[in-house]
């Protein structure tokens, strides 16, 4: 018997149905029957996932400036040997096949990383620290200076944040834009690590910084990141 091919031209909605009834791929263990090796989500799963973790999930594998801020104060400081302090930790997800013998396996979700509680901390001490900076000068260097470029030559580049923010932020996401350079995401992550250090120093009475010298070296640091951050480093690209 000949096989009879037919197409069948489907209306955009029903396309579209279809398509979005794929919600991925998945790839069962060799050595572990039942469990799940990878899986890849796409439409309502991958939506799914991350509507759980909601503002508490970060892509940082992507090309955004955000992305590059996350993965800097990441990679800088996940080698941290007391895991108090760590600011991020891979994104958790059960995945199961379709079949009735698959097991849910404990997976992470590649490209993502979930802010823990600490981390809201740190952002929130590094921002009141600018802050408290951003006033400062405006109350003192601005009113000396007033706009003179040749006077405030002294100690700001010229394309320096403070020059464009006299104002309060709110958090650090506000000031991260796409026109921002490089070189002010990593200041800013390293802000986020002098903040972590010397929030080490608050709170663990003595144990690890035992000696003034030590406490005052992670304070300096802190007020070199502070300094370097706001008046050393290019706020935009161009």
């Amino acid at each position: 018997m000949d096989l009879v091919q037919k197409r069948i031209q489907l209306d955009s909605s029903t396309a579209t149905k279809i398509a979005n009834a794929f919600i991925g791929w998945h790839e069962s263990s060799n050595d572990k029957i039942g469990t799940t090796r990878a899986a890849i989500a796409c439409n309502s799963l991958k939506t799914q996932i991350l509507n759980t973790y909601g503002s508490q999930i970060c892509a940082f594998n992507d090309s955004t400036k955000t992305s590059l801020f996350y993965k800097a104060v990441y990679q800088g400081h996940s080698n941290t040997a007391d895991r108090r302090l760590a600011l991020f930790k891979p994104a958790p997800v059960w995945i199961s096949g379709s079949s009735a013998q698959s097991n849910p396996t404990l997976c992470t979700v590649d490209g993502y990383l979930l802010k823990l509680p600490l981390y809201s901390i740190i952002e929130h001490k590094a921002v009141t620290l600018m802050n408290a900076e951003l006033k400062r000068f405006k109350e003192t260097k601005l009113v000396t200076y007033g706009t003179d470029d040749v006077a405030h030559s002294a100690f700001l580049h010229p394309k320096c944040f403070i020059n464009d923010h006299s104002t309060h932020i709110n958090d650090i996401h506000s000031i991260i834009g796409e026109d921002i350079s490089n070189a002010f995401i990593i200041a800013l992550a390293c802000l986020m690590h002098a903040t972590v250090t010397q929030h080490m120093c608050d709170i663990d009475a003595g144990v690890k910084f035992r000696d003034k010298r030590g406490r005052q070296a992670a304070f300096d640091e802190l007020h070199a990141s502070l300094n370097t951050l706001l008046y050393a480093t290019p706020y935009k690209a161009n």
